[in-house]
C-alpha cells in the first residue's frame, strides 16, 4: 500500500505540474512526494473550486489534530472519482450522502461539517419581485458544464457563461435576471469584485446539501477519532474561523483568476 501510494502521489504531482487546470492545487504533493509515509493520509477533492479549497483546509487541520497528517490533492472531477473508488487513494474530504451508495468501498464519516448551499442571485432592484417567481420565469444564468445547474435547468434555456465573472457581469447587465451559484464562493466574488453592483443574495436556498468526509474502508480504524475531531472543530467554532481566513485569501485573487472556479 505504501509503494503504491508513492506511485500515486507522483503521478498527481506529474499531473497537477502538466494540468492548467489544477490552479487552484497548491503544490501540496510536490512538497511531500519524497516523504510519504505511514503515518500519512492522500485525500482527493474537486479541483478548481473554492469550496474544495475551504473543505480541505478543515480536513488537514482535523487530521493534524488527531496526530496524522493529511495530503489533499485537488484532481478534475473525472480523475478525482475514478481514483478514490479504485481504491487509488486514502478517501475523498467532500462528498454527499449519495455517495454511500455509489461507492459502497467507502466508509462515510457521519459529521456533516459544510454544506453545498446554491442560491439565486439577483439585482437589488430586482429582490422582492424574483423571490415570488419560479425558476422557469426567470432568466437565468449559470456556469457552463456544471451538473448540478445542467439537471435543476432541465427544459429551460439559461444563458451559460464560461467563468464566475462573466456569470455575473450577465447580470450586471440584466441579460439575465439571475444567476446561480454556491453561497461560499458567490459571496467571495461578490463582496471582493462586485460590491459596487448591488447584487443581492435570495435566501433561502435553492438547494442545500450537507457534504461529508469520507475513508476507505481499511481505514475504518480512524473514524471515532477524526469524527471527534470534526465535531470538536464545529462545536469550538474552528470551522467558522477557518471559513473567514480562506475566505480572506480567496477575496485577495484578481478578477480573471475567478473563472478559473467551478463553484
Amino acid at each position: 500500500m505504501r509503494a503504491l501510494k508513492m506511485a500515486t502521489l507522483i503521478l498527481l504531482t506529474y499531473c497537477t505540474l502538466q494540468s492548467n487546470g489544477d490552479t487552484l492545487a497548491d503544490g501540496t504533493a510536490t512538497k511531500h512526494a519524497n516523504n510519504v509515509n505511514q503515518n500519512e493520509l492522500i485525500f482527493s477533492g474537486l479541483s478548481d473550486s473554492a469550496f474544495n479549497v475551504l473543505c480541505k483546509a478543515i480536513i488537514e487541520e482535523a487530521y493534524a489534530r488527531i496526530g496524522r497528517r493529511a495530503n489533499v490533492v485537488l484532481l478534475p472531477g473525472k480523475r478525482r472519482l475514478s481514483m478514490t473508488a479504485n481504491g487509488e487513494l486514502d478517501g475523498d474530504i467532500n462528498l454527499t450522502k449519495r455517495a454511500t451508495k455509489i461507492y459502497p468501498e467507502l466508509i462515510r464519516v457521519d459529521v456533516p461539517y459544510m454544506s453545498l448551499n446554491w442560491h439565486l442571485y439577483v439585482r437589488s432592484e430586482f429582490k422582492e419581485k424574483a423571490s415570488g417567481l419560479p425558476l422557469e420565469r426567470l432568466r437565468l444564468g449559470v456556469l457552463r458544464g456544471l451538473l448540478f445547474t445542467n439537471e435543476l435547468t432541465k427544459g429551460m434555456q439559461p444563458v451559460e457563461a464560461n467563468g464566475v465573472s462573466q456569470l455575473f457581469k450577465l447580470l450586471t447587465a440584466d441579460r439575465v435576471d439571475a444567476v446561480i451559484f454556491t453561497a461560499f464562493t458567490g459571496d467571495t466574488v461578490l463582496t471582493s469584485h462586485f460590491s459596487n453592483h448591488q447584487i443581492a443574495r435570495l435566501n433561502p436556498a435553492i438547494s442545500t446539501e450537507p457534504v461529508f468526509h469520507y475513508l476507505q474502508r481499511a481505514h475504518a480504524n480512524l473514524v471515532p477519532e477524526i469524527t471527534q475531531s470534526l465535531q470538536g472543530m464545529i462545536d469550538s467554532g474552528r470551522i467558522r474561523e477557518i471559513k473567514d481566513q480562506v475566505r480572506a485569501k480567496l477575496a485577495n485573487r484578481n478578477r480573471e483568476s475567478y473563472d478559473e472556479l467551478a463553484y
